[in-house]
């Protein structure tokens, strides 16, 4: 999980996190002046909050994304633990015993997160063998596409950070790291979302900036792999990724606080918009039919 090139040193990464903490609320003020501002106030409901998560930011509309379904639900509890157990497993498991046994020591010994095992609770003995198979399965995929090292310490939580001074909410994860948590060199991205090198860039710089932004340095590279290649691809984190990542956060921010002036990118992926039947750009991207 190495990229071309020597290693990019620790203080200059550093620099790196630094600019673009900087960067984002310099454009935050810019673009959203006094809104969202908490200014020591009582912290609003997190209802009334901004989230951004790395699933919104290659949404193509800004509208959509300003305008969201009331029944857009985020990905499933069943689908949450399923990849929880993986990397708890992964996490156990000793790089050469089949990883099915670090799964059934992980099933037999689980108490935390507590949410995995009160989910487990609730699920009878199809649902839990459901699962079990959907486990084994994607640490069977994430394993192909990693070559199988066991060095990668693997990443259960999501994490999520609160813009400083701002109702605003940043989250995003990635599944497995290289390095110290503070200071991480490789962060690995596995999903099912189809290789493009321009949402790559953006998913990268995303991940990297928030994962690691209250560590002491970005990562060197954010790798990306999608189910059922069996290879990643490599995004050395620059600042240049790192100013799109920005640039993406401050757009959709301000799609949010104007949503009638949010800009429609009609495309394929209007098919299945909410908003197809108020949509005029939408419906003729699709010839008209809704």
């Amino acid at each position: 999980m190495s990229a071309a090139g020597g290693p990019v040193p620790l203080e200059v990464r550093q620099s790196w996190l630094s600019d673009a903490r900087s960067h984002l609320d310099a454009e935050l003020e810019r673009v959203l002046g006094d809104r969202w501002r908490l200014d020591g106030r009582r912290r609003p409901p997190r209802r009334e909050w901004v989230t951004i998560s790395d699933f919104d930011v290659t949404q193509p509309c800004a509208t959509r994304f300003a305008r969201p379904s009331d029944d857009e639900s985020s990905p499933s509890v069943t689908t949450l633990v399923t990849r929880a157990l993986a990397k708890l497993a992964l996490a156990e498991w000793d790089g050469v015993e089949p990883p099915v046994r670090a799964l059934d020591r992980t099933l037999a010994t689980l108490a935390e997160p507590a949410w995995v095992a009160e989910a487990l609770d609730e699920l009878d003995s199809a649902a839990r063998a459901a699962v079990r198979a959907s486990v084994e399965a994607w640490m069977a995929d994430v394993l192909s596409s990693v070559r199988g090292r066991s060095d990668l310490r693997w990443e259960v939580e999501r994490a999520r950070v609160d813009v400083p001074g701002r109702s605003i909410r940043l989250t995003a994860a990635c599944d497995a790291r290289l390095g110290e948590r503070l200071r991480p060199t490789t962060l690995l991205v596995h999903s099912g979302r189809v290789p493009d090198e321009h949402h790559d860039r953006i998913v990268a710089g995303f991940v990297a900036l928030v994962v690691s932004f209250w560590a002491q340095a970005v990562p060197e590279r954010v790798r990306c792999s999608t189910a059922g290649t069996g290879t990643t691809r490599a995004v050395p984190i620059t600042p240049e990724v790192l100013a799109v990542a920005v640039g993406r956060i401050v757009d959709l921010a301000a799609a949010v606080a104007e949503p009638e002036t949010a800009p429609l990118a009609p495309g394929g992926w209007c098919r299945w918009c909410h908003r197809l039947g108020e949509c005029e750009p939408g419906q003729s991207q699709l010839g008209g039919s809704t």
